[in-house]
């Protein structure tokens, strides 16, 4: 069990506000977090291509975790934020709302599947699109992690999203990890897209509507190497990662 808070003022009117609740047993868990800000801004020419100008901005946001082993590996996350500007009097607002539910399902000794639901809602106003515009996204992925005979292991997923009443292109990975004591090696291809958002498309300043969707293909080797003996307080940790990405 356990509590936090903080409260903090900096400079140009940065106000901001966080407090912090989690609860844990051997099987139970639950954290929850709440945080406020309330900023004023000077937004540089280089960014407005003008003079410059004083942007205001308050935020809120509540997200909470909860996991319960007992219940399949159930792990429930969420978060609601809300945002609202103004920028040299044309006010702008949107709301966000995330929702994942998650399981773990052990099929054989050494394969595990993680079937999971994404809800996302979105929706925004501003000055110059008088409408709320909103989006409902939700996605269904099945992940999974299969261990060979020790050190090799094979995981990845796949996600079938759809936007409103439209399905999108499928995405996912596929890796394969090698490990020993202190030592790790792996191979990762993926497939992944980033649907513009609703900041992206109406913000002012700043948005676009003629944004589509990105696509990328990514090729990735990493190698991890930690250190360490009892005898002594210090560990060496070591990463590397090659990598080659294509977006369109």
């Amino acid at each position: 069990r356990g509590i936090e808070g903080e409260i903090s003022h900096a400079e140009n009117n940065i106000q901001s506000v966080q407090f912090g609740l989690q609860y844990g047993q051997k099987e139970e868990f639950l954290k929850a977090n709440f945080w406020y800000s309330d900023a004023e801004r000077e937004i540089p020419p280089i960014i407005l291509a003008q003079d410059s100008s004083v942007q205001y901005d308050k935020n809120i946001r509540f997200a909470y975790e909860y996991q319960n082993k007992s219940l399949a590996g159930l792990k429930w996350k969420g978060a609601y934020f809300n945002e609202f500007f103004d920028f040299e009097g044309s006010l702008s607002q949107a709301h966000n709302i995330h929702q994942r539910l998650e399981f773990i399902k052990q099929v054989k000794e050494r394969f595990f599947l993680m079937p999971s639901i994404q809800l996302e809602y979105n929706k925004a106003i501003t000055e110059y699109y008088d409408e709320w515009q909103e989006r409902f996204f939700t996605a269904a992925q099945l992940s999974f992690i299969y261990i060979f005979q020790s050190p090799f292991s094979f995981y990845g997923y796949l996600q079938l999203p759809m936007m409103n009443d439209q399905v999108l292109a499928p995405i996912g990975n596929v890796g394969l990890s090698y490990s020993a004591v202190g030592f790790r090696m792996e191979y990762l291809f993926s497939r992944s897209q980033r649907i513009p958002t609703l900041n992206d498309l109406y913000w002012v300043p700043g948005g676009n509507l003629d944004l589509e969707t990105e696509k990328s293909w990514m090729h990735e080797l990493g190698i991890h190497s930690k250190l360490s003996k009892a005898d002594r307080p210090l560990q060496h940790l070591f990463h590397l990662t090659f990598y080659h990405s294509k977006v369109s």
